[in-house]
Formats: structure tokens, sequence, C-alpha cells
């Protein structure tokens, strides 16, 4: 509630200040673009999809406008013209009407030439936008500035439409992202407003009102947030980070516990490291991390920087906790001596540009993401230290460091980005440390970039950061815990908020069985219990009580300062149910499998959509946990300017999926779910995609049993491809085929395949990997002839951004064709492992005609006698075994003879000897196709699952039920049927429900 009130406190102040800002414009020297009046006529719409090049300027084809009337390296050039804006009165903001722009899948464009050419005396370009829905789809604002040679430089920035009614869009002209060499600010030719390029995808309900696009000297957006009501909480210092009560309990700690003793040395080890150290600051700041060769500012500076501030937190820490005025003394050195130094560095980005031309990047560091981090220890030590200077001092160290380095930090807006929850960090610390309202009132509660826009927009609803990677999941979460301790201590509790906290509890739905993270996406393996991760986890458990946060730190060596200053001192003991099979809402299925105590097998498949510059291009990738340890790895990353990375870590081809014609699938939405279900023995799921190769349709259904995975990847297509099925598993490759080196082409992923060789295959075949944990054999099911490829691939290091030196043995199975199938069975095996797969011979019940695939596997080991049908037609009655169904997949499992678990995906009956369930939504004509269920057969009781996502009645036949139970929280209560007619039992199951029939 108290979220809602401020969020409506926002919007109703944005509605109210219209005049207000007006006048504080027009003080701050505004230069009008537009005010979107009729008499203006500088608007003009097109459709860039239709566009004609190469005709004669002078004879425009009808209907069409020359691009190169506004862009001069574009002359020949003619698109379609559209209605462009429409000028109306419904919502106006400033003079008599707005620009009203609609229907922007077609009237993609709109652009103004005859606007302002010279922006270089401003700082900040605004404009009022009134939404009709929050329909999360977006545009980009560019803004051409062409030097005279080559064309398209521009700059740009994109709008996340999350909002309806008016707001204002002010970005800083440092946060536009610079493509290509724009001439610069001076010499603005034209402005370009686009829904579709730029990974915009147009929206038909998408209607936007356009008023009062100005540029200011002075941030208007500043001003707006300054009127939201707010007091701050008096703390006495220290107060920023920790409190005197905390530095007490960490000193009680220290006394009792080890992991306490331990955190407090490593601490007092490092303080009196500097103690005596002669304090010698850089003398210009550092520069990327991820730059590869020479550079005017190495990295290793950055790196010393941000040695310095540390060690000045860790001294003010060692002070409180110890009493030697050593520490002190050796901490305030370096502060004073940032403050002497900070505005003496140049203002510098990661690209080289200096100054003005900076953007996003800082005086010490080359990114104001690295000044954030740089300037939060800095703000520790000196709240800590508060007292300890004098008034001159603080006067001259918050002037010099912490203002400066909050104003650099408002200079960009990222929007939902991982950098902006930095930027927001940042610049939140300074204002609470210096009790600096519109500091604190921008980190919160600015519209389009604050704390609560990125909870709203950057959170998936199952808690995963939107980039879809767990490093820079972690990456975030970082951050955002230096604002949310700080607002904390300041009486801003940010758990309260329900996106925020499930941040913490996304990493463990997602978690494998050792704790890691499939590492899809830029980043390395990123594991709950090692000490960089698990510390974040202290203060969160602290203020949330949250039982699953507990193994995670119990399982840690929690000798962090985060443990010292924030862990609960006693954990409790707990008893938690086993982690099951997930769906996961950012577009991945995990899967799990294994005994009762603990997860044995563990398969996660990439299903998430592209989102932003850290995704690959690995739709349907496929991750594989056996054995003890990860199998089939994701690549992750290395340093982003290594030609590696694009060439290799982020191909198709390098991750566990599927290549068409040898080249970089591209980037798409989210996969489609077919169906997802999760039981005792048998998970799965299948998904669908159709845009990562337009015109082809990928088709997986991954099975995960308690011993094996099935993979059933199908590709179709209305053309002939070539088709690479990849596979990569660490250890070594094994398989008997005569192989011939063969040369690949230079495209991505190809060009670093190390040591390529191809044979091949007359129809089914057996590989094996092995390595210290056992052996993984894949065995290639399908009839047709293939080629097989095999060489090494890279994989990512798990410390530093660099390639590991372990490289990962690949096999590409490859097949031409409109449809192609790859059946493959994965199986890990240790010691003398028996198991065989072969053909099963199922019964269709139908006299239909069959045109698409359809078969069936007997999958059978001491663990149980399998067999897995799947049929890509219409639903069809099959006979499989004792079961009768006529779902598109089934999976049936008898032990010692006996029929034990059946699970059905997208079907309306599965029936067995002497029972039988049918399947119907709750509308009027239910689908043939409505159910997915999880069977598991008793002597004297059914166990049954509805895996489907939607509420279903389930008729049960053939035997009497005495009676029906369901399972909540852990124990089976009894449940009244439904209705009993006709000797059929009735009831409605609910998703993800289990329910018990007993006879």
């Amino acid at each position: 509630m108290v979220r809602k009130a401020l969020v409506v406190s926002v919007l109703v102040l944005l509605f109210c200040t219209v005049c207000s800002l007006a006048m504080a414009a027009e003080e701050n020297d505004v230069l009008l673009i537009s005010d979107f009046e009729p008499e203006e006529n500088i608007w003009y719409g097109y459709d860039q999809t239709g566009e004609k090049t190469g005709l004669d300027p002078k004879n425009p084809p009808p209907g069409h406008i020359h691009v190169g009337d506004f862009q001069p390296t574009h002359v020949g050039y003619f698109s379609p013209q559209t209605e462009g804006l429409i000028f109306e009165d419904k919502y106006v903001k400033s003079g008599k009407t707005a620009g009203k722009w609609a229907n922007t899948v077609i009237n993609s464009r709109i652009v103004a030439k005859d606007i302002p050419k010279d922006w270089s005396g401003y700082s900040y370009f605004s404009v009022w936008v009134y939404s009709e829905t929050a329909n999360k789809a977006s545009f980009t604002i560019a803004v051409y500035s062409e030097p005279g040679v080559g064309k398209d430089n521009y700059y740009q920035t994109t709008i996340l439409i999350n909002w309806s009614g008016w707001r204002l869009i002010e970005v800083p002209l440092t946060a536009f992202v610079t493509t290509r060499n724009p001439a610069g600010w001076h010499k603005i030719d034209y402005i370009k407003i686009a829904s579709s390029g730029w990974g915009n995808s147009p929206q038909p309900d998408t209607v936007l009102y356009f008023d009062r696009m100005q540029l200011t000297k002075e941030s208007v957006m500043n001003e707006v947030l300054y009127e939201i009501p707010f007091e701050f909480k008096v703390v006495e210092r220290p107060g920023l980070f920790v409190n005197k009560a905390e530095l007490a309990e960490a000193k009680a700690k220290v006394e009792k516990y080890d992991w306490a003793r331990e955190a407090y040395n490593k601490l007092k080890l490092t303080a009196n490291g500097w103690v005596n150290t002669k304090i010698e600051l850089p003398e210009t700041g550092g520069g990327y991390y991820h730059e590869v060769g020479a550079t005017k500012y190495p990295y290793e500076l950055t790196a010393r920087h941000y040695e310095f501030s540390r060690a000045a937190r860790d001294l003010a820490l060692m002070y409180w906790l110890d009493g030697n005025r050593a520490y002190a003394d050796k901490a305030k050195e370096i502060i004073l001596g940032y403050k002497d130094k900070y505005l003496t560095y140049t203002l510098h980005d990661k690209d080289g540009n200096e100054g003005d031309r900076a953007g996003a990047g800082g005086r010490v560091t080359a990114q104001s993401i690295n000044e954030t981090e740089w300037v939060v220890s800095l703000a520790f030590a000196y709240d800590l230290l508060y007292d300890q200077f004098t008034p001159d001092e603080r006067t001259a160290i918050e002037n010099n460091i912490f203002h400066p380095v909050a104003q650099l930090l408002m200079r960009v807006n990222e929007g939902r980005h991982n950098h902006q929850a930095w930027y927001n960090s940042g610049v939140g610390v300074i204002g609470f440390l210096l009790k600096e309202k519109k500091y604190v009132l921008y980190a919160l509660h600015k519209v389009d970039s604050g704390f609560y826009f990125q909870m709203e927009n950057s959170i998936t609803p199952d808690g995963f950061w939107y980039e879809g990677s767990g490093h820079y999941h972690y990456y975030a979460m970082r951050c955002l815990k230096y604002l949310s301790d700080a607002a904390i201590h300041s009486g801003i509790n940010l758990f309260e908020d329900p996106a925020y906290r499930s941040i913490y509890s996304f990493p463990i739905l997602y978690q494998d069985p050792s704790g890691e993270l499939p590492t899809f996406g830029d980043g390395r393996v990123v594991n709950l219990y090692e000490d960089d991760r698990a510390e974040l986890f202290e203060s969160a458990y602290r203020h949330t009580r949250d039982p699953y946060i507990i193994p995670i730190l119990k399982n840690s060596r929690r000798n962090s300062l985060d443990a010292l200053l924030y862990g609960v001192a006693e954990l409790p003991e707990i008893n938690l149910p086993p982690l099951t099979s997930q769906l996961l809402a950012s577009g991945q299925a995990v899967l799990r499998s294994g005994s009762a105590e603990k997860t044995e097998l563990f398969a996660a498949v990439n299903g998430m959509a592209y989102a932003g510059g850290h995704s690959h291009y690995d739709k349907m990738g496929l991750q594989f946990y056996a054995n003890g340890r990860t199998q089939a790895p994701d690549p992750g990353s290395i340093q982003y300017r290594d030609p590696r990375h694009e060439g290799w870590f982020k191909s198709t081809l390098a991750h566990n999926t599927v290549a068409l014609n040898e080249r970089n699938q591209l980037y798409s939405g989210l996969a489609k779910v077919q169906y997802f279900s999760g039981g005792k023995v048998f998970q799965t799921v299948r998904m669908q995609d159709d845009r990562c190769y337009p015109g082809s349709l990928f088709d997986r259904t991954v099975l995960l049993s308690d011993w094996y995975l099935l993979d059933l990847f199908r590709v179709t297509s209305d053309r002939e491809n070539t088709a690479d099925w990849a596979y990569h598993n660490y250890g070594t490759l094994k398989a008997d085929f005569k192989w011939d080196p063969v040369k690949l082409p230079k495209t991505p992923g190809y060009q670093y395949l190390e040591q390529p060789a191809i044979a091949q295959a007359k129809g089914e075949f057996k590989v094996t990997w092995e390595n210290a944990s056992g052996r993984v054999e894949l065995n290639q099911l399908t009839k047709e002839k293939s080629q097989v490829i095999t060489g090494t691939g890279l994989v990512a290091a798990r410390i530093g951004d660099v390639p590991s030196g372990e490289k990962v043995p690949a096999l590409l199975i490859r097949k031409s064709g409109k449809s192609i199938l790859f059946n493959s069975l994965l199986v890990p095996v240790q010691d003398n492992f028996k198991y065989r797969v072969t053909p099963y011979k199922y019964r269709l019940l139908a006299k239909e005609q069959v045109t698409e695939p359809v078969g069936a596997y007997r999958i059978t080991s001491i663990k149980g006698d399998d067999i897995v049908y799947f049929n890509y037609n219409k639903n069809l009655p099959v006979k499989l075994d004792a079961i009768e169904t006529n779902a598109l997949l089934a999976a049936v499992r008898k032990k010692n003879g006996v029929l034990t678990e059946v699970m059905i995906a997208r079907g309306n009956t599965v029936a067995g000897r002497d029972w039988r369930f049918d399947i119907r939504d709750l509308s009027v004509d239910s689908p043939v196709d409505v159910g997915t269920l999880q069977v598991s057969v008793g002597k004297n009781e059914i166990l049954v699952k509805n895996d489907a996502d939607e509420t279903v009645v389930l008729n049960f036949s053939k035997r009497k039920v005495k009676a029906l139970e369901l399972l909540a929280d852990g124990e089976w209560l009894t449940d009244e049927p439904f209705d009993v007619t006709d000797e059929v039992f009735s009831f409605i199951a609910e998703p993800g429900v289990q329910y018990r029939l007993l006879f």
C-alpha cells in the first residue's frame, strides 16, 4: 500500500505541475524543438519497410516521400508516406494540441528536419508523452548528426511504454547512445521517432500523444521529484550502512562464533596491511574491465582506485571494532586525498571519449557503474568517520567528491538496465549519506528509471533479472543491496516490495543440485554457496527471515563482512521440502529428478526472449547435470572485446541447440511452451519458436526421468535446410567412427571449433564422453543417414572473464531436409550400469492417415521398464502396453512388471486396465488436447496431478472411489467429490495440485 500511494502521489504531482514546469523551463533557458501545433508543419510519417532505393530524386513514386530530403546521404531513397502525426486537442500539455501517433505497425517513422540545429549548449532533452495503454511496446528517439561522410550517424535512446496517461520523458544528452560517428550536438540534422528497428516490436494498440519537446540546461524532472513528500529519519552517525548497535552486535559475535571471528580476522588483516602503507593515489582514472590490449586508461588503475576506497572502508570499520586511532587516521588520509584529487581526474568513458563527449563514463573509472562501486565504499568510510573531520573538511569532501559523483551518475539514464540500477544505488547512497532529498527521490521514484521502475520492469514475475543471466542477476542484486541497506538504516524497508524480495528467492528455485545456476547468457558460472554470492543473502535473511535462505548461509563459510555486520548469529534448524521442477515465467524450464531425498539429474531448457546485449543466440539451449556435476555446459562469456566472445561464446554452435545453414540464430521473443509437466518420475517440457530462423519452426521436447534424458528436437520449414544438432559434454569423446578432417566455414561458432573432423553415420549410433564422474552416453535414435562432426570448443573459466584451460568436446549431428528430426537419449553411467533402448511397436487405435512423425521407444534398466511415445500429428488414440491414451506425448513406467507411473501431455484421456481418466476444461466444447497429467498407480490408491495451466474436470471410472484427498502444505486433506454419475467420479483439479483417490 505504501508503494502504491507513493506512485499515485508521483502521478498526481506530474499532472499538477505543468505550469510550474513551464516556468522552470523558461528560467532554465529552454530551446523549444516542437510544441506539436498544426502550424509548425514539420513532422512527416513514413513506412520504412516499403523503402525503394536507386530512384531519381526528381521523379518520386506516387505516395512516397524522399528520404534524401532530410538525410542527404540517402538521395534516391523513397518510402511510402503515412499519416504521421495527427494534431488533436483530446490530451494536451502545452498550447492548443498534441501530436497523436497511432497505427505504429505501419506508421512506423515520424521525422522532423526543421528543428534547432545546435544543441550543444544544453544538457537535457525532454518531451511529454501520453500513452493510452501500458502495453510494454517501445519506441526509439534517434537524433541524426551526419559528419558528411558515411551515413546513419546518430544518437539514440529507447523508451519502454510501461505507463498510461501523461509522463515526462527526460533524457540527459550524455545518456543518448552514440551510433557510429555523429558530427556532434552542434550539428543536428533531424530527429526520428521509430516504433520498429532497434529491437522494438510495434504493437497495434499503441497510441501516443507528444507535447512540449524541448532542450534545457537544468533537469526539469528533478524539480518534479523534489515535490514528492519525503522526510529523512533522524539517524545518529554512523548510520548509513551500519549503526552503533550493529557494531556492538558484531563485536559480540566475534567473541562467540568462529565464523564471525574469521570474518573479523580477515578484515583486520586487510586493515593492518594498509596502516603502514604510504597512500599514493593514482594520477589519473582507470580503464574498462573488458578492454583488450593497451589503452590510455588501463584497467589496473580502476582496480587500484577500488582498493583505496575499500581500504578506507575496512580501516574505518576496524577503528570502530578495535579503537586504534591509526586505523581512523589512515582512512581519513585516503578520503582527504580523494577530496583533493577527484575533480582533477578527466571525465572519460570506455571508448576513450573525454569531457563532454564521455558517455556513461567516470573520473576514477571508465564507466559510471564502476564509479558507483568505488564511491559506495568511500561513502561507508566517510559515514563511519564523519565526526572525525572538521566542518571545513566535511564541506570540501562533500562538494569535491560526493555531490560531483551524484551529478555524474545523474547524467545518464538507461531506463531498464542493470547499469541504471547501479546509477540509482550510487545516487541513493549519496542521498542518504548527505541527507539530500532530491538524490533519494531520484534513486527511488524517478518514473522512467528509479528503483520502483526497475522493480516493475526489470524483474520477471518469478524474480529473475530480465537480462536472463545468473551472473547479471547477482550483479544487479549487489548494487540493489547497497541501496537497500542504506534505505533500511534510514527507515525505508525495500523488502516490503514483493518484486525485490523475489530477487532473492529466484536463484533458490533456479539452482542445480550443486547450487549452480544455469549459465545462459553472458557471465561466468554462479554458485549460491560461494562466498561472494552467499554474502548477499545475510542482510536479506535478517530482514525477511525467509527459511529458504538458511541452506545458502549454512552451506557457505559465512566469513564475509556482510556476515559480520548483518548476519543472524544462530541459524535455526529447518526441514524444507526438496525443490521440484519449475516452469519459470522468465521463459525457462528447470527439470529435476532423483530420489525423494535429493535431485540427481537436472536439466534446464532456455526459451527466454532476447533481452539486450547480454543475450546469446541460443534459443532452446539445454544444460544437463548428472553424476554429481554439470555434464553439458553453456559456454558462459569472456571479456567482451575479445573477438572470441562474439565469434564463439555467443554463437549458436557453442550451445546445446540447433543451428541452421551454419549461421547464428536471430534474436527472438519468448518461446511458446506447448506443455510442461513435473512429477515423481517423469518431467517434461515442449517449446516451439518460429522466429529464431524465420520460415522455420523449432520444436523441442525434453523428457527427464530419474536416470536418463530423452531429447526430441524437430525442425520444419518450407524449404530445404541443413541443420546441426550440437551437444557439448565435459570429458573425452569416444566414438566408433572413421573420422576425416573437415574445413568448416568462417562463420560464428564454426570458425572456432578446433580440430574439426567428420564421419558418416548410416543410422542409429552411440558415442560416449568419459570424465572423472563416470560417463555420459548419447544414443542417436533415428534411422536416417546423417553426418557427424566433432571438435573441441572453448568454455569460460570459473574465475575471471577468460577462457578456461579445459576444452569441451562437441558433437554435431547434421541432417538436411524440410522436416528434420533429432531424437537423442542421454544416459549418465557409473560403474557397470546396464540399460537398453529399442523402438517400441505402439498400436494406433484409429484408422487415420498419419503424415507427421509418430514413434515410441522402450527404455529399460534395473530402475524400470519405460515406454515413451511421441506424436506430431493431431491427437490419435494409441495403445502402449497396458495404457491407452490420445495424448501427443506419453511416458509409462513398469517396475517388475507392475505399472507404477504414467505421464501424458496434451490429450483428454488416459486409461489402465482397471482405471480411466477423461479430462475436460470448464468450457462447453472442451478441446481434445486439454490435459497434461501425472498419474502414480498403487494397489489401493492412485495419485494424480493436473499439470495443465488451467483448471480441469477429471472424470474417473472403472473403480469405485472411497475417498478423495488433496495435498496441501505437505499434508493430505479430505476433499469432497464434485459429482458421481453412472459410476463416474468427477472432481475439479486445480493446476499443480496433487490429488489422491482411495479405493
